[in-house]
């Protein structure tokens, strides 16, 4: 799938609310959605994810539990079926992992099906003097580090940005908007986003999170090895690996078939989104095969 996955973060209010804007968030073609209550809801809150995890088992759901420690709110998550699990503070900084930050590793190595978004120099946290350290060593642990601005709704600085993001997965938590995703989205692979696409505090702006999503991924292939990362795409899917070709097989069949490198950009952003209804739509459990296209041309 193409990074950066785009995550609206819903703010809940109740049920037929938080269920409606998830079924929002995935008619504007984002990649999961992340609930959060910041009025101590949080078992209503389960039951809400269970439900729409449930009703949408191939779209990913996950939960930030204000009230519960990282490691209960990973357990509780666990046991229903839940996809991704974030927390400001889950024990890892700079000099490494505190005693919580040891229970979510071994947590995340029993489950490697559930992705833990771990907070590194975030917000209304202790100052972390190397964020770029604090990263490795989330991502050592199994986390994917999560970063953020000063404060809500405030974007980080974009160099800041860059150096955590070098190295691998990284997640951003504030300040993303339409008109500023672009310039980050090189250097992450999952975007939280609520105030920049919000209508209201518990509500989506369907136009301003239909936008974010297009400039993100028009961004994550500007400049990119688009034969590349579609053999990479190709390769783990399931249709690739029957098909038999190898990664460097893939990119001479993409580019015989599809020589001009702009044009099949085009084509790769259309055909996610075919993709992604296509996957949205269906019932019977099939995963995310990548990009649908024509590749009669790549069995000659």
């Amino acid at each position: 799938m193409l990074k950066p996955l785009i995550i609206p973060v819903i703010h809940h209010r109740d049920l037929e609310t938080t269920l409606a804007e998830a079924k929002l968030a995935i008619e504007c073609d984002a990649d999961g959605v992340m609930l959060i209550s910041h009025a101590g809801k949080d078992e209503e809150l389960l039951e809400v994810a269970g439900a729409a995890q449930r009703a949408s088992r191939l779209f990913p759901v996950g939960v930030n539990l204000l009230s519960m420690s990282a490691i209960d709110a990973a357990k509780r998550a666990q046991e229903l079926g839940l996809s991704w699990v974030w927390a400001d503070a889950m024990g890892v900084t700079s000099r490494g992992l505190d005693e919580m930050g040891q229970q979510l590793q071994d947590f995340a190595r029993v489950h490697p099906q559930m992705t833990l978004f771990a907070g590194v120099a975030f917000k209304y946290q202790e100052p972390e003097p190397d964020p770029v350290e604090a990263a490795h060593q989330a991502r050592l642990a199994g986390f994917v580090p999560t970063t953020s601005g000063a404060a809500t709704g405030q974007a980080p600085d974009i160099e800041k940005i860059r150096s955590m993001g070098r190295s691998g997965v990284l997640a951003i938590a504030s300040g993303m908007t339409p008109e500023n995703v672009g310039s980050y989205a090189p250097f992450l692979t999952h975007v939280f986003v609520a105030t920049g696409v919000g209508r209201t505090e518990y509500h989506i702006d369907p136009a301003k999170l239909s936008r974010l999503v297009k400039v993100a991924r028009e961004a994550a292939l500007e400049g990119a090895d688009i034969y590349g990362l579609m053999a990479d795409m190709m390769a783990s899917s399931l249709t690739g690996r029957m098909m038999g070709f190898s990664r460097e097989e893939l990119i001479a069949r993409f580019k015989a078939s599809q020589p001009n490198a702009m044009a099949f950009r085009q084509l790769v952003l259309k055909s996610l989104a075919d993709a992604k209804a296509a996957m949205v739509s269906r019932a019977d459990g099939a995963q995310f095969a990548g990009p649908v296209i024509d590749l009669t041309a790549l069995k000659h």
